[in-house]
């Protein structure tokens, strides 16, 4: 009994550890635009994700990122791979981008 018992404990604390909060996601997504609302923590694009809005900063970006110039308009379809950093601000969460590709 004590085995098992040792092996269940050692199967959970193994499952549970490898758990990561804010994991990494690759999916298509919409940049709507600018963000141009007037706060302290507002600016940045504006990313539109299975239904949800999130915000990332040029800062935010991968070096080497290009299409973001200004020459293109919006919305602009990617394929993204971001975490979830979860600081809302004006109601909307920021990511931070691994990889973004024009669509």
């Amino acid at each position: 009994m004590k085995t098992i018992a040792i092996l269940v404990f050692t199967f959970l604390a193994i499952s549970f550890s490898s758990c990561e909060e804010g994991a990494s996601t690759v999916i298509t997504g919409q940049i709507v635009g600018r963000d141009i609302a007037a706060c302290s923590c507002c600016g940045g694009y504006l990313i539109f994700i299975d239904n949800f809005t999130y915000r990332f900063f040029d800062a935010d970006l991968p070096a080497g990122t290009t299409f973001l110039n200004g020459t293109n308009s919006f919305p602009i379809v990617v394929e993204i791979e971001f975490k979830n950093q979860s600081n809302l601000c004006n109601g909307i969460d920021q990511i931070s981008i691994s990889s973004i590709t024009e669509k």
